[in-house]
């Protein structure tokens, strides 16, 4: 299995990838860091060329993981191994907690330790959900989202695709939020807000360009 990126979120998530496969079968793929070698941690090989991914997929294992945090990053990542006939895979980690009762899970999202998961929500493709979030009960997150560690999505919430949830924000109950939105660190949100959007502060506010 393949981790796409080599960098920042891949380091973090490497563990929870191991909690799931062998040692061995472990890899990354990196073809636009310079500052990186060809192994990562020492131990594990960093393909750094497309043609090299192709091989593996074909050859070896089709599957990825996503290894990057930011909505675009995983966006590009996905698009590039897709094309390289890669195929996503989601990557949850036994340390999260997943209520039982009416939660979907669509392909490609990755949950971190200590998520706790409540009943009837809904994650979408390639999103990301960081350590120590907790998801209350009919929510929903679009696709390729960035949650932050230690957000708290409240009862009826949404995330529009796209969007990025910065550290330890409150997104109230009810509180509809659009795609290609940014929420800083900290922030309480407590109305909606339209797509396109940055949105700081307790309350928070839009940031005026």
């Amino acid at each position: 299995m393949i981790v796409a990126g080599s960098k920042g979120f891949a380091s973090e998530i490497t563990d929870v990838v191991l909690e799931h496969i062998r040692q061995d079968d472990l890899c990354f793929f990196d073809n636009l860091s310079q500052d990186i070698t060809d192994s990562k941690f020492g131990r594990y090989k960093i393909i750094r060329s497309v043609e090299e991914l192709k091989n593996y997929f074909d050859h070896v294992d089709r599957r990825f993981v996503l290894g990057t945090g930011t909505p675009r990053s995983r966006v590009a990542l996905f698009e590039l191994m897709r094309d390289c006939n890669g195929e996503l895979q989601s990557m949850i980690s036994l340390r999260a907690h997943i209520g039982m009762h009416q939660n979907v899970i669509h392909d490609g999202v990755c949950i971190m330790p200590l998520v706790e998961i409540e009943a009837n929500n809904v994650i979408g493709k390639g999103s990301l959900i960081h350590v120590g979030t907790f998801i209350s009960h009919e929510v929903v997150i679009g696709e390729f989202c960035e949650i932050s560690p230690y957000v708290r999505l409240l009862g009826n919430t949404s995330v529009g695709s796209f969007s990025s949830i910065g550290t330890g924000a409150i997104v109230l109950p009810g509180v509809k939020i659009g795609s290609h939105v940014k929420v800083g660190a900290g922030a309480v949100v407590t109305k909606d807000v339209p797509d396109h959007s940055v949105v700081v502060g307790v309350p928070a506010s839009p940031v005026i360009k």
